[in-house]
């Protein structure tokens, strides 16, 4: 599936900040979790927890305990069943393509400097999905910006409400990132059904680019 028709799909994605809360992420009904700081001896408990649920796994590559964002650390990841990264660095952008994640790129858009920035690396790099952040900054971005970087727009930071998912949804992202549990699964409505459908069908993330993430 590619990553945009996924995304819309998912709308809100639980970003876990203390893997104790993952149980609650999983039991949200949310296909895509993302996962702040996994540490080498839970990793692989993590991930078989997530796909028992039938879900897929973003780690944050920058705040890992215990493994390297190298292209050995990242390779592990992919072998140990990690659908993707997110990072705001651009060597981690090319290593883990290399290692066949899926490749988020966290844009802090701060400012107008930040702006050109941000799009010179999504130009050079081509990362899957940008996290925009703080997401309240989109609504205040210049026409066409979101567009403009060619890629799905993920916003994260500072979605405490529902009004703050549909102004960022509103201002061009195609689905937000929060940490606040009370929007988990607020967007569960039928999206696990439709989600266990395209995978029966052999449908994954990713497969407008050659499934990055199905093919491991």
């Amino acid at each position: 599936m590619p990553v945009h028709d996924f995304l819309a799909r998912v709308r809100i994605v639980p970003a876990v900040r203390d893997i104790s809360r993952l149980p609650i992420a999983l039991a949200s009904g949310a296909p895509l979790v993302i996962a702040f700081s996994p540490s080498l001896d839970t990793l692989h408990i993590v991930v078989r927890q997530v796909k028992d649920a039938g879900a897929e796994l973003i780690v944050h590559a920058d705040m890992m305990e215990g493994i390297a964002s190298d292209a050995v650390g990242l390779r592990f990841l992919a072998k140990c069943g990690v659908a993707g990264i997110a990072t705001t660095r651009t060597q981690t952008l090319a290593l883990g393509r290399q290692a066949g994640l899926l490749i988020t790129f966290r844009a802090f858009l701060i400012d107008s400097t930040a702006l050109t920035t941000v799009a010179r690396i999504v130009e050079r790099n081509h990362p899957d999905i940008v996290e925009a952040l703080p997401a309240p900054i989109l609504s205040h971005l210049p026409g066409g910006y979101i567009s403009g970087l060619g890629v799905p727009v993920l916003a994260g930071g500072l979605v405490n409400t529902m009004k703050d998912v549909e102004s960022a949804l509103s201002s061009g992202a195609i689905a937000v990132s929060t940490s606040n549990e009370s929007l988990w699964g607020q967007y569960r409505t039928n999206i696990q059904a439709r989600i266990k459908e395209d995978k029966e069908n052999g449908c994954h993330i990713g497969d407008e680019q050659g499934s990055r993430v199905s093919d491991r």
